[in-house]
């Protein structure tokens, strides 16, 4: 069981790094598809950030609004 697993991990890491190579290597409208899928994945890190602290926020003017102004 081990050995089909480690047979199955290697596998995965190889077609990872073919997938990598090939993102790397494809330009689209100028850029390349690994340089696109860091920008969109910084524009949700950022998105998720922003969604964090307004939730926060929310949270804390419901509190004060009804526990503490009260």
């Amino acid at each position: 069981m081990a050995e089909a697993l480690d047979q199955c991990v290697t596998r995965l890491q190889k077609l990872i790094a073919h997938i990598n190579l090939t993102n790397c290597k494809t330009i689209v409208e100028g850029r390349s598809i690994t340089e696109i899928i860091a920008e969109k994945d910084s524009a949700a890190l950022r998105l998720s950030t922003y969604l964090f602290f307004f939730d926060k926020y929310i949270n804390f003017t419901f509190y004060l609004v009804n526990y503490v102004i009260m």
